[in-house]
């Protein structure tokens, strides 16, 4: 919302009545549908999110990778938020990511698996919003703000086409932000989720054949992503209200693509990923995982007619990748 001085549209604040209606508005769809459901507003006036109290549980299997010097039963206490879910953990590093979580989901007995990095520290209600998430309609992956413990964000959803393959949206913004357009608060759909924390339903992940394994360490994720939502009405989603932090701070730089998942993942989804995503922003800037207003950089490409342009790495890796 633009702001003016003196405007009665001066703020969001300034218009209770309306937001009163609009809520009344939203329950009574809410008792039409015979669905339960929560409006919980935020921390930022006028903005709420939708939580889905459950009738029953479902059963859930929490799968955390964690390095060979992890203590196991710290993990498991740190990651049993709920006392029938099942906990399993692999500290066996000498796999590769997506071979690792495999291993654990085909031994999971839940509904629902929530994959996870074993560095995260899940915060009060993490789990139980995630799954709510996760039971409800046709949700298909849904992911949490990830922030480090310099409170800057990790991922609160992954974008297409940031970085010439896919990124983390709003990577390293002030994680008690609103974000851009409000992003960072509230609940909405994204194409893809990390694999750092991931809920889905089982019978989803069955039926895609699990993770792929030709991924290395990366890609993985954005792959089973674009596997469910392709040519379905599977969506995916971001719950503002499931937070974790990791312990360390934030660093300069999101990870790096390794060039063999790059390759990997371009080839299987060109298409997808040389399309404006279907959640992007005009103004949201592609040069690099930053969330600004179009770079003097990326005017001067467009200026010459390149559609989508690129951090100096990931033009490295396309090179490579179509020469």
């Amino acid at each position: 919302m633009r702001i003016h001085s003196g405007s009665l549209s001066s703020g969001a604040s300034a218009k209770p009545d309306a937001h009163k209606k609009g809520i009344n508005a939203v329950n009574a769809y809410f008792k039409r549908q015979k669905i339960k459901a929560v409006i919980k507003p935020t921390t930022f006036a006028g903005y709420h999110n939708i939580s889905y109290p459950f009738i029953k549980r479902p059963t859930t299997s929490i799968l955390v990778l964690v390095s060979q010097q992890s203590s196991i039963e710290t993990t498991q206490l740190i990651w049993q938020q709920h006392i029938d879910d099942e906990i399993l953990i692999c500290n066996d590093s000498s796999k590769t990511i997506p071979e690792r979580l495999n291993k654990l989901a085909t031994k999971a007995q839940g509904d629902i698996l929530v994959f996870a990095d074993g560095q995260l520290r899940p915060k009060s209600n993490c789990i139980n919003e995630l799954i709510a998430q996760c039971s409800h309609g046709n949700t298909g992956l849904v992911t949490g703000n990830l922030n480090y413990s310099d409170e800057k964000l990790f991922s609160c959803g992954l974008i297409l086409g940031i970085k010439g393959c896919a990124g983390q949206w709003h990577f390293s913004c002030d994680a008690n932000d609103l974000g851009y357009g409000a992003w960072m608060a509230i609940n909405h759909e994204v194409s893809a989720v990390p694999w750092q924390l991931m809920a889905l339903k089982k019978e989803l992940f069955l039926r895609v054949g699990l993770f792929n394994c030709n991924y290395k360490n990366q890609g993985f994720d954005i792959h089973l992503a674009l596997q469910l939502s392709s040519n379905t009405n599977i969506k995916h989603k971001f719950s503002a209200l499931s937070k974790a932090t990791y312990s360390y701070p934030c660093p300069d730089q999101a990870e790096l693509w390794q060039l063999e998942d790059f390759i990997l993942l371009r080839n299987n989804w060109k298409r997808e990923l040389t399309q404006t995503d279907p959640f992007f922003n005009p103004n949201l800037s592609i040069f690099n995982n930053s969330i600004t207003f179009m770079s003097t950089t990326e005017k001067w490409y467009k200026k010459f007619g390149t559609f989508t342009s690129y951090d100096y790495l990931s033009t490295k890796l396309l090179w490579k990748c179509f020469n």
